[in-house]
């Protein structure tokens, strides 16, 4: 689970997409000496029933034009993440990542990404592929085709902080075991990063 510690302090600084759409100018500090990262969270693309987890595409590509026009170079988590650790990093980095899998990304936000030659990475919870607004296997694999990296976002998205304590560990360890089989069987990749939902956790979760 080294990538989920890792990655829980990655986010931690991360910018929220959906919550910038009226800063088109992204007032953001520029990284020192370039060991900082960039991190814009989205989920929704252009789906104004959700205001609270949508961005427009207006603005989703302002955001994509600004990291262009301030020579931000854009990995995928697990790039960004060994660039840090495994190299002196000598240019501004940012990553763009997704929550959740729904259709809008392929059909809104994915044009987007490879119109600029952006990577991305796109975690999903592989109980509802397929149904309702989430992306099917064939779509994620479209998806994969596309430059864009799959982590692993645990099956049943749950809030495991309510989870009786005597149960907790047990049905979250099985719930991201899960997800990472189902995700290996339909897209023929092993995630390498993973998110916890609602981005919360304890201690032992990240262990």
């Amino acid at each position: 689970m080294m990538r989920a510690v890792l990655l829980s302090f990655f986010l931690a600084a991360c910018s929220t997409g959906q919550n910038k759409s009226n800063e088109r100018d992204l007032p953001l500090q520029k990284a020192a000496h370039y060991k900082e990262v960039v991190c814009f969270v989205y989920h929704r693309f252009g789906d104004n029933r959700f205001p609270s987890t949508n961005i427009s595409i207006d603005d989703f590509k302002a955001h994509l034009q600004w990291l262009a026009d301030n020579d931000y170079q854009v990995l995928n988590l697990s790039d960004a993440l060994d660039y840090l650790y495994n190299e002196m990093p000598s240019k501004k980095t940012a990553v763009i990542t997704i929550d959740d899998g729904y259709k809008s990304f392929l059909q809104n936000g994915l044009p987007l990404l490879n119109q600029f030659n952006f990577s991305a990475t796109l975690f999903i919870n592989t109980e509802t592929v397929g149904g309702g607004d989430y992306l099917n296997w064939q779509e994620l694999n479209e998806v994969v085709s596309r430059n864009i990296e799959i982590g692993n976002h645990t099956h049943t998205h749950d809030y495991f902080l309510n989870k009786p304590i005597d149960t907790r560990y047990i049905d979250f360890e099985k719930d991201v075991t899960e997800a990472q089989a189902l995700i290996k069987k339909h897209l023929n990749v092993q995630p390498k990063v993973f998110a916890y939902p609602y981005g919360e956790f304890d201690k032992p979760m990240s262990d």
